[in-house]
């Protein structure tokens, strides 16, 4: 849907000035942090094993009136901003963890509210703390004027690439889970799944196994998008295609030959990559 100022400003409040308040839901295997918003969760595996396997809650994440689509404004020492400001600045304003149960029921409440009954899904990818990933998802929901539940799935990804690959396959049942358990039951009519980076492989490869599993029950998503794909091409062609093709009415595939991140991923393992 095309934005427009009348439906941006249905989050703004009266004591909130020069800036909207966006709402999105997390599921996330991060370890807990901090007390303060940027901190709340680490870069490491949650490793509490007499807790479930993901923190459920939700934030809010400012976006100030002057917003360039696409950007995501962040402080500035050249500006001479040294603190984060939500009338200038996307600023992860607060997060909450919720029991599982509050939180379905917020997040049905939120898609049977929109017109097409959408939820969306952002898997990141390499490198990324879970508050850039949070406004990265508000930013999206923001722009694309999206009026369903915009879910963020945050995985422990550090900046060393070999943790953040063996973190890859230690969140994958998790986000198996958290797609069956809670995304499929969400009442969505339409669910959009985007990744970036790395985070195409972990969504990928979950599809790809739940698509396998004849325990599984069958789903149907109305758009993937893989942004700058960090996966082997011929694995992707070959083994992993040929198992998520049906499972979507659309796969977009995203590819940027000067994606930093794609290039290092190149040389560490020879081979071409999907998002070259």
């Amino acid at each position: 849907k095309s934005g427009s100022p009348a439906a941006k400003t249905r989050t703004r409040t009266q004591a909130d000035k020069g800036f909207t308040r966006v709402r999105v839901f997390y599921a996330t295997d991060r370890q807990r942090g901090g007390d303060t918003p940027n901190e709340f969760y680490t870069d490491q595996r949650r490793f509490d094993e007499t807790a479930p396997p993901l923190d459920l809650g939700c934030c809010e994440v400012s976006v100030p009136y002057k917003h360039d689509p696409g950007e995501i404004e962040r402080p500035s020492v050249w500006r001479m901003e040294f603190r984060e400001n939500p009338a200038k600045h996307v600023v992860l304003m607060n997060v909450q963890p919720v029991p599982g149960s509050r939180w379905q029921a917020e997040v049905r409440d939120e898609v049977s509210a929109s017109e097409d009954k959408a939820a969306l899904v952002f898997v990141h990818g390499f490198n990324v703390d879970f508050a850039s990933a949070a406004r990265r998802t508000a930013q999206m929901k923001y722009d694309l004027d999206f009026h369903g539940a915009a879910i963020l799935y945050s995985w422990p990804a550090p900046s060393n690439y070999i943790e953040c690959e063996g973190n890859a396959i230690w969140t994958l049942p998790h986000l198996m889970e958290f797609l069956t358990e809670y995304v499929q039951t969400s009442g969505a009519v339409k669910i959009h799944l985007v990744a970036h980076s790395l985070g195409t492989r972990v969504l990928t490869t979950a599809l790809r196994e739940l698509a396998s599993s004849p325990a599984a029950a069958a789903a149907r998503y109305n758009q993937i998008i893989l942004a700058a794909p960090d996966i082997d091409a011929a694995v992707f062609k070959e083994q992993i295609a040929p198992r998520i093709v049906n499972v979507a009415d659309r796969i977009s595939i995203y590819s940027s030959s000067q994606d930093w991140a794609l290039v290092a991923s190149k040389k560490a393992h020879r081979y071409r990559r999907l998002g070259e």
